[in-house]
């Protein structure tokens, strides 16, 4: 539901920001006042929105085991990867007042 996918967009977000800062994803949560659902999924994988941030982080470290343990196909986790980062650079481009593609 939409609910659960913004949790996964958040808990992504807060991955990916914890990875820029060198820092862990425990702080990140503790600093953003993430609720219990939020913190559990970013800090122990727990829920959909963790599982799914726990596939996408063995998808970067190409470790397809990892990705269906998860509970995930690789090629499912690949697809949608792709897709949002297609969509981060079109906001980055659009953030810099520049045209998509370039």
């Amino acid at each position: 539901d939409d609910q659960d996918a913004e949790l996964g967009y958040t808990v992504g977000l807060l991955a990916g920001a914890a990875r820029l800062l060198g820092t862990d994803v425990a702080t990140v949560a503790d600093a953003c006042g993430l609720g219990h659902a939020g913190r559990a999924a970013l800090v122990d994988g727990a829920g959909s929105a963790g599982r799914a941030l726990r596939a996408t982080v063995a998808h970067e470290r190409q470790d397809d085991d990892a990705v269906v343990l998860a509970g995930f196909t690789p090629g499912l986790v690949s697809t949608v990867w792709m897709q949002s980062l297609r969509r981060s650079l079109e906001v980055v481009q659009q953030v810099l007042g520049r045209p998509a593609g370039g």
